[in-house]
């Protein structure tokens, strides 16, 4: 008898731990705030409202901001964070600063910017100056 309830308990504990480790990798990635501050640009922070970006721009695809992993500096996670990997200044293995990350030096170009001129060319009134977007009470 005492080896017949060893062996269940030892099928329970394995059961057990099977499960857990399951559960630990189907983790869904934490939510991020529905509205960041963007800190470290001398112009100011940017307010930054990402629950309405990501749902009424991105239609729910991530992948329209967050690039997917590289191989140089490989993703923690699904999206996360820009400034996990682009910091000022960049650190190798990676090439692209913050602000290389949302737009080119003189702000022309680049994921935030084009997107703003993409939404202008439609009647929308997306901010496309530097000081549209950069707040000095957002720092």
């Amino acid at each position: 008898m005492p080896r017949k309830r060893s062996v269940v308990a030892l099928r329970i504990t394995a059961f057990s731990l099977l499960l857990l480790t399951r559960v630990g990798r189907n983790e869904q990635p934490a939510e991020p705030p529905d509205v960041l501050i963007l800190k470290g640009c001398p112009l100011g922070g940017v307010l930054f409202a990402h629950k309405v970006h990501a749902e009424d721009y991105a239609g729910g695809q991530c992948e329209t901001c967050h690039h997917p992993s590289r191989p140089e500096k490989p993703a923690t996670a699904p999206q996360q964070a820009c400034r996990n990997c682009h910091v000022k200044p960049p650190q190798p293995p990676m090439k692209t600063g913050t602000q290389a990350a949302f737009h080119n030096p003189s702000a022309t170009a680049g994921t935030c910017i084009d997107c703003h001129v993409r939404m202008n060319a439609t009647g929308k009134k997306a901010p496309t100056t530097c000081m549209q977007c950069h707040k000095r009470e957002n720092a």
